[in-house]
């Protein structure tokens, strides 16, 4: 989600600044936002690692993911 919301802030700055220039330098100068900043987003999503498995077709919440022990949930007591 991360990696999304840089990418699609940066778009969208960058779009609002193409279509209405005026507009985006008073919204820039209110929040004090510098071009180098949208520069870092994009910088910063496009360097996230989002593994994949391509032998499931997943996208593991992690790389070692599918290394870990699965959890017996027969064991484990109500109150956990």
């Amino acid at each position: 989600m991360a990696r999304e919301n840089l990418s699609y802030a940066a778009k969208v700055i960058e779009d609002l600044h193409g279509a209405d220039p005026e507009w985006y330098r008073g919204f820039s100068e209110r929040l004090k936002l510098e071009s180098s900043e949208i520069t870092e987003w994009r910088r910063a999503a496009e360097a996230m690692f989002i593994p994949y498995d391509d032998a499931r077709g997943v996208h593991p919440q992690d790389a070692h993911f599918f290394e870990r022990e699965v959890w017996d949930f027969d064991a484990t007591p109500p109150e956990n």
